[in-house]
């Protein structure tokens, strides 16, 4: 079954590699892509389909938020 898919939305370095350390946990928890805005978020979203997301609501480009609504919209 594989570890767990993470996508990490935060846009200060810093902090994205905090939430790294934090997360992954070799075979169960893996972050497959750090985005750091919102417009890449989705696009890694809409490509990796991961298991789980952590959201930094403010972000340099758009917003949390905005991510939420695209992918409410979806449906999923």
């Amino acid at each position: 079954q594989g570890a767990v898919q993470v996508l990490l939305i935060e846009d200060l370095p810093r902090v994205q590699q905090i939430l790294r350390d934090v997360v992954e946990e070799p075979g169960l928890y893996e972050v497959c892509a750090v985005a750091d805005g919102e417009a890449q978020a989705i696009s890694d979203f809409d490509r990796l389909q991961p298991h789980a997301v952590i959201i930094d609501l403010k972000l340099r480009q758009g917003s949390g938020l905005g991510f939420l609504q695209a992918v409410r919209a979806r449906k999923l």
